[in-house]
């Protein structure tokens, strides 16, 4: 992949990519897999539902997994007390499966400060 050609942010991206290997029996990956896809297809990132598509304009299975984390600064006193709590961002992770592998991607959704 090459970016920003001519540009003072160019960037060549050349890596061969390793050999994969698997991490999860296929039963449990299948499971998952169903539960990320079901996020987008009718849960908390419906909105994605149908937004890619593949050269032939059939829609490319998305899945999610929203409310991932939610960062916040928090104040403790004595004892164990919580004095405040402020809502700093919230990340998502999203997971795309063309043709039968899998991308990942997480997503930033900040509040600005």
């Amino acid at each position: 992949m090459h970016y920003a050609q001519g540009t003072p942010y160019e960037t060549i991206l050349n890596k061969a990519p390793d050999q994969g290997h698997r991490i999860f029996a296929p039963e449990i990956a299948k499971v998952a897999r169903g539960a990320m896809i079901g996020v987008v297809a009718g849960g908390t990132a419906g909105r994605l539902n149908g937004i890619y598509t593949d050269a032939e304009g059939k829609p490319l299975s998305v899945g999610g997994k929203t409310g991932t984390g939610d960062h916040q600064k928090q104040v403790w006193g004595a004892g164990g007390r919580l004095i405040e709590s402020k809502f700093i961002s919230r990340a998502a992770t999203f997971t795309f499966f063309p043709r039968g592998s899998f991308f990942w991607r997480n997503y930033c959704l900040c509040r600005g400060r």
